[in-house]
C-alpha cells in the first residue's frame, strides 16, 4: 500500500494538509511534507513567492524519476491563537502551484521565536530584533552540517539557545546587533566558543567542531550515523539571481574600485572580484556596464560594455590589482560623467564605490562629495551605492552618508560565499520595476 495520497501531475505527496494540533509553546517550528516523483523525467523545485510568515526549504531541487523529497516549510508567527496556512509550491513541470494546508492553534510562543521571515524583500523594513543570527555547525573535517548541537548566544548580560530549524540541521535567533559570543557544543566533538560582530548584512555564521579523540579500542563503541545531505535555502522569486526582463529594467553599473596598497590587505580585493563577477554572469543584452580604478589616479578599464560581453567584462575584473595611493574623489567624478555621457533613460543607472574606507578627496571634502551625490540622483536619477571594507569606523560613517545622499545603500561584502550576491540583490533592488 503507498504511502502516498493525493497525485498533481504525477507528483504524489503524503499529506497536502498538515494539522499541528495544540502547540503549547510555538518555536518557529518546521512541517516537512513528502513527495514522489512518479513522471518519467526528472522534475525541478521552483522558487516561491516572496513571504513575510513561511520559508520553504529543502534537501534538494533536482528530483529524478521514482525520487521521493522532504520540503520543509518554517513557519513565523507573530501572535498566538489558530493558524491557518496555504502555501503554494511549483514544480517545473505543472501550470499551477500545489496548495499546501498547515493549521493548529498556539498557546504560547518562546520567546527566542523569528516573527517575521529573514528576507530583504519585505514590504516594510525589518527592526533590528527581527534580523535572525544564523548559525551553521560543521564537521572540521568533512564540511557535512551537523544537527542536534546546542547553541548558546552571549551579548549584553544576556544569554540565548538557538532554535533548531528544518531536520535540526540550521540554527536562528532573536538577539541585538552588536558583539556575540557563541557557544557550541555536540556529543563527540570539542566545544567551540567564538566572538561574532553581528549586525544586518552580517548575520550568518559557520562554526567548525572537530570530533573528539577516542582510543582505538573504543572505535568499535562508537554508533556512526549518517552525515546530513547540504540544504539548499529557497529564496523567493525576488531574491533569485536571474534578472527578469518583465520584473527589472535596464542597468548601466558603473563601478568604481580602490585598488590602493591597502586594498591588498586579507582578502578585500578578491572578494569584491567575486562578487562582482557574480553579478556580471546575471547581466543581459540590455544591461551595461563600466570599470574605473583608482589609486594614484582614476583609470578607466572598461567603459560602457554590454552584459553580453561577459567575457571581456570577467577579464577587466580579473586584471585589477592593488597597488599605490588611494585618491578617490577623481575615481567617483569620472564615474559621475561616464554615467550621464551614457545615460539610459527608463533605466537604473548606478554607481557602486567600494573603498576600504581610507578616501582621498583632494581638494573636495566630505560635504562636498555628500552634495554631488544628492545632486546627481536629483538631476537625472543616478544612484549611489558603497561598498565598505576595513574597520575605521569615521570611514564607514562617511560612506554610509555618501550612500544615502545617493539614494543608495551601504553594502558590506567581507564572507564568501553568504554575500557572494550582495551586488546582484541590490541591482535588482534599485532597478525592480513598480507595479
Amino acid at each position: 500500500m503507498s504511502l502516498f495520497i493525493g497525485s498533481y501531475g504525477q507528483i504524489n505527496i503524503q499529506s497536502k494538509k498538515i494539522d499541528l494540533g495544540t502547540i503549547e509553546q510555538f518555536n518557529n517550528d518546521t512541517v516537512v511534507f513528502l513527495f514522489k516523483n512518479e513522471t518519467p523525467q526528472t522534475v525541478y523545485l521552483l522558487s516561491t513567492q516572496p513571504a513575510d510568515n513561511y520559508q520553504i526549504i529543502t534537501d534538494k531541487k533536482k528530483v529524478i524519476s521514482g525520487e521521493t523529497i522532504q520540503i520543509g516549510v518554517v513557519l513565523y508567527v507573530e501572535n498566538k491563537g489558530k493558524i491557518n496556512y496555504s502555501i503554494p509550491v511549483y514544480f517545473s513541470h505543472l501550470n499551477d502551484a500545489i496548495l499546501l494546508g498547515i493549521s493548529g492553534n498556539i498557546k504560547s510562543i518562546h520567546p527566542n521565536a523569528i516573527d517575521k521571515c529573514p528576507s530583504i524583500e519585505n514590504s516594510a523594513p525589518l527592526k533590528i530584533n527581527q534580523v535572525p543570527l544564523k548559525v551553521i555547525v560543521k564537521d572540521k573535517e568533512t564540511l557535512k552540517l551537523l544537527g542536534g548541537a546546542k547553541v548558546e548566544v552571549q551579548f549584553k548580560n544576556q544569554s540565548v539557545f538557538c532554535a533548531q530549524g528544518f531536520n535540526q540541521l540550521t540554527y536562528q535567533c532573536k538577539c541585538d546587533e552588536g558583539f556575540l559570543n557563541i557557544k557550541v557544543s555536540l556529543k563527540g566533538y570539542i566545544p567551540q566558543s567564538l566572538n561574532f560582530n553581528f549586525y544586518r548584512e552580517n548575520n550568518v555564521v559557520e562554526v567548525f567542531l572537530e570530533k573528539v579523540l577516542v582510543e582505538e579500542n573504543e572505535i568499535d563503541t562508537i554508533v556512526k550515523t549518517p552525515q546530513p545531505t547540504e540544504l539548499i535555502v529557497y529564496e523567493p522569486v525576488g531574491l533569485t539571481k536571474k534578472l527578469d526582463n518583465t520584473l527589472y529594467m535596464p542597468n548601466h553599473l558603473i563601478f568604481v574600485i580602490d585598488i590602493s596598497g591597502s586594498m591588498k590587505d586579507s582578502f578585500k580585493l578578491n572578494f569584491m572580484k567575486a562578487s562582482m563577477i557574480a553579478l556580471a554572469k546575471e547581466l543581459r543584452s540590455t544591461d551595461y556596464f563600466t570599470l574605473i580604478t583608482y589609486a594614484g589616479r582614476a583609470k578607466v578599464v572598461l567603459e560602457f560594455t554590454s552584459g553580453m560581453n561577459l567575457e571581456d567584462i570577467k577579464t577587466s575584473i580579473d586584471t585589477l590589482q592593488a597597488k599605490g595611493g588611494s585618491y578617490g574623489a577623481d575615481g567617483l567624478l569620472n564615474a559621475y560623467q561616464k554615467a550621464n555621457q551614457y545615460f539610459i533613460k527608463n533605466a537604473n543607472n548606478q554607481v557602486f564605490l567600494a573603498t576600504d574606507g581610507l578616501f582621498n578627496g583632494g581638494n573636495l571634502k566630505n560635504e562636498d562629495l555628500y552634495k554631488i551625490a544628492k545632486k546627481e540622483f536629483q538631476k537625472n536619477q543616478i544612484k549611489l551605492s558603497t561598498i565598505g571594507f576595513g574597520k575605521d569606523e569615521k570611514a564607514l560613517v562617511f560612506l554610509k552618508k555618501l550612500a544615502e545622499n545617493g539614494n543608495g545603500h551601504y553594502l558590506v561584502i567581507h564572507q564568501l560565499p553568504q554575500d557572494l550576491d550582495v551586488l546582484i540583490e541590490e541591482v535588482k533592488k534599485q532597478s525592480k520595476i513598480s507595479q
